[in-house]
């Protein structure tokens, strides 16, 4: 049994119960012994007499000392544990947290109502357990813990209505900073008995937000695991929805990927996926998914408009609902601006390139193709332009490197063609700038050649099919640049012998790449073979697309940031500032200025996906305008109106809270460092509460026994004294 005093400076009063043997020390006197005539024959019947005085004297110093001391006791307010604590009538009082899931999975649907349903019902029977004079708090998390009080209460009834008015969210779950939290407030707590109640169904829950020591904060708080569950049901999600890399033009085809999984390991699923792109519905598909399978299928889509499109794929509702869409953003353009420098002379396959960017004059042409020789190039040939193809014999001042350097930091794209060993120089100059890469040197064989290996669709290859890929792995480059790669480079392509062929990088808002080739025919057959067109389109197509630029798909509680293109003249504000963005909402559905809005700033409206429109500030850089948005709070597109145009990003939730499995409770224990006790059956909720709870405050025992005490004190000391004096 454990002993605990709430107010423990009390126990400082034990020192007087010393005051009664002093007083009894001082009482006593010492007479001097005479014996006389025939009184010494009385000696042996007032020895006995002695005797038995003094034991009654002795008894109430005892009693004294017992009176004082558990006066002083009692004061302290001591609280028992353990077993024993049944023969003790009295209840201490009980601080309650309950840490309330509130994450996406607790959406899950049953019989009876959902599963955060089945948590609130939980939630009630443990405040119908609560005695007058426990305190309650009320904490729910999802990817971050959420007070519902500043402080513990009393009042139940508030408490069961806050508790009536919570929903889940559509965040994920994150359990550290919850329990971290959770715990702190309990060990703040002034009352004996310290309860932490975890209500969850444990699932969608991430290894790393458990792996945690959380032993030294638990100290004295009892910690109950609550989990809640609806029926098992077969949940099937989607995952993902792939788009290719780069932009999307206008009446072209595009394959979108889309991903679906199967979370039950014993029963196979059936699905009918349909796909929706900016309101119409684009196609369907069904699929049948194994045992815990994964699944993945294509759609080819054509956008008639250039825009960025709202998508959506979406399956049959399952007791899951929130997983069974999947909303993405497909960039579309209605075509690309492009501008090839070449050098003076044209060479370094100058005329191919041409031929290749646009291979028509007659009809419309997804690109707009405009040439300049590299003596003239200037800024000024850079307005409206997406992506710059630089000819590998076009050598560069470093005004002009300058130029380049600042158009791909303000989201342009730029394609750097190298192989010519008289421009290798001006080609450094460049690539130091953009902090990619360097050309050693180039390399000529006379006899043998190089060529492309292990290439697969993915990056500018996305979407090429396997006999265009080994096409390609076909050509012959007998004259090539040696790259050797910055550390924030990846590799796309390689030769055979393992050298780098193709580059890519980012610089600022915009994304460039470097050919260790040119299309030149003197050093390679590249520009005669049938892939020469579909690899240098795929490459503009890939550096003029927001996708590698800008993220066009986040998770539910992720900040957005939005990069827009502005106008030239427009007033711009330093970035470096580290000012939040100021954010307002019309309570009447419409639109209000923000009062705290910066002089510089303009305003975008946001529309959510629930169709509330907020405003948000942008800031200004350059030829960029940030536009940040952090309330993310539902699933959805949301769209960014404002001077620089409509923008579209989609908002997901997390993939991990579909999966159906639970962790154990004894691997939630083992991983938290926790010690717990487990809920198994909800039903049994006050029995289990009844036999947990520990902790019961004894000082109105001792108050009654102090009390008995005195009264016993009173009697021996004047009912069982001797006529006269005591003293005598």
């Amino acid at each position: 049994m454990n002993l605990t005093f709430l107010n423990g400076v009390f126990l400082a009063g034990l020192v007087a119960a010393a005051i009664p043997v002093i007083i009894h020390l001082l009482q006593r006197r010492r007479l001097q012994r005479l014996d006389f005539s025939d009184l010494r024959f009385l000696a042996p019947l007032n020895q006995q007499r002695m005797r038995s005085l003094n034991l009654r004297r002795l008894f109430l110093l005892v009693l004294r000392i017992l009176i004082v001391a558990l006066t002083a006791v009692a004061m302290a307010r001591p609280s028992v544990r353990g077993k024993l604590t049944r023969l003790v009538p009295a209840q201490a009082h009980t601080s309650v947290l309950l840490l309330l899931d509130t994450s996406f999975s607790m959406r899950s649907e049953g019989a009876e109502g959902t599963a955060f349903d089945a948590a609130r019902v939980a939630a009630g029977g443990i405040l119908a357990q609560m005695q007058p004079g426990d305190e309650v708090s009320l904490m729910t998390f999802d990817d971050a813990p959420h007070r519902w009080f500043q402080t513990p209460v009393r009042d139940l009834d508030a408490v069961r209505e806050r508790l009536a008015q919570l929903e889940p969210s559509h965040r994920r779950t994150r359990w550290q900073r919850a329990l971290e939290e959770a715990l702190t407030d309990l060990g703040d707590a002034m009352n004996p008995n310290r309860e932490l109640y975890i209500l969850s169904d444990f699932m969608g829950t991430p290894q790393e937000s458990l792996r945690t020591d959380l032993r030294a904060m638990q100290g004295d708080v009892q910690v109950t695991l609550v989990p809640v569950r609806v029926e098992s049901f077969v949940n099937v999600s989607l995952d993902k929805v792939e788009i290719p890399p780069g932009a999307v033009l206008r009446d072209d085809p595009v394959q979108v990927a889309v991903t679906a999984r199967n979370h039950a390991a014993d029963v196979p699923a059936d699905c009918v996926l349909r796909v929706d792109l900016d309101g119409e519905a684009k196609g369907e598909a069904s699929l049948r998914l194994g045992r815990g399978a994964v699944q993945t299928h294509d759609f080819n889509l054509v956008a008639t408009k250039a825009a960025e499109l709202a998508g959506s794929v979406s399956k049959q509702a399952d007791r899951l609902p929130a997983d069974d869409v999947r909303h993405f953003v497909l960039p579309v353009l209605a075509q690309l601006h492009v501008l090839l420098v070449t050098g003076a002379e044209r060479g370094g396959g100058a005329f191919f390139l041409a031929r290749a960017l646009e291979p028509t004059r007659q009809g419309r042409s997804p690109i707009a193709l405009t040439e300049v020789q590299v003596q003239r190039l200037t800024s000024q040939d850079l307005d409206g332009v997406q992506v710059v193809v630089l000819s590998s014999d076009a050598m560069l001042t470093p005004g002009q490197t300058q130029v380049l350097v600042t158009f791909v930091a303000e989201g342009g794209g730029l394609c750097v063609l190298s192989g010519q060993r008289d421009a290798a120089d001006a080609a450094n100059g460049l690539l130091e700038r953009l902090g990619a890469a360097r050309v050693r040197g180039v390399v000529t064989r006379s006899e043998g050649f190089q060529n492309l290996v292990d290439l697969r669709a993915t990056g500018i290859l996305a979407g090429f099919a396997d006999e265009a890929l080994r096409a390609l792995e076909s050509v012959r480059f007998t004259r090539y640049a040696e790259l050797v790669p910055g550390p924030d480079v990846r590799t796309v392509l390689r030769f055979a012998g393992g050298e780098a062929a193709v580059i890519e990088a980012v610089h600022g808002a915009g994304k460039y790449t470097v050919y260790a080739f040119d299309a030149g025919t003197d050093g390679s057959e590249l520009a005669l073979s049938p892939m020469f067109l579909p690899l240098l389109h795929r490459t503009v197509v890939y550096l003029a697309g927001e996708t590698g630029r800008q993220q066009l798909d986040y998770e539910v509680g992720e900040r957005i940031e939005l990069f827009v293109p502005i106008a030239e003249g427009e007033r711009r504000v330093d970035m470096g500032s580290e000012e939040r963005l100021a954010q307002a909402g019309a309570s009447d559905g419409g639109v209000r200025a923000p009062e705290a809005a910066a002089p510089d700033a303009r305003s975008f409206t946001v529309v959510t996906p629930s169709g509330e429109r907020e405003l948000v500030a942008a800031r200004f850089v350059g030829k960029m305008a940030l536009v940040a948005f952090e309330n993310t709070n539902e699933p959805g597109h949301y769209v960014f109106q404002g001077e620089g145009g409509t923008f579209v990003r989609a908002v997901n939730v997390a993939p991990e809270e579909s999966d159906q499995h639970a962790i154990d409770p004894q691997e939630f224990v083992a991983q938290t460092g926790i010690e717990a006790s487990l809920m198994r059956d909800p039903d049994q909720l006050a029995r289990h509460i009844r036999e947990a709870r520990h902790g019961k405050e004894v000082y109105k025992l001792i108050a009654a026994l102090v009390f008995a005490l005195l009264v016993l004190e009173l009697f021996l000391s004047r009912v069982g004294a001797p006529a006269g004096s005591e003293s005598s």
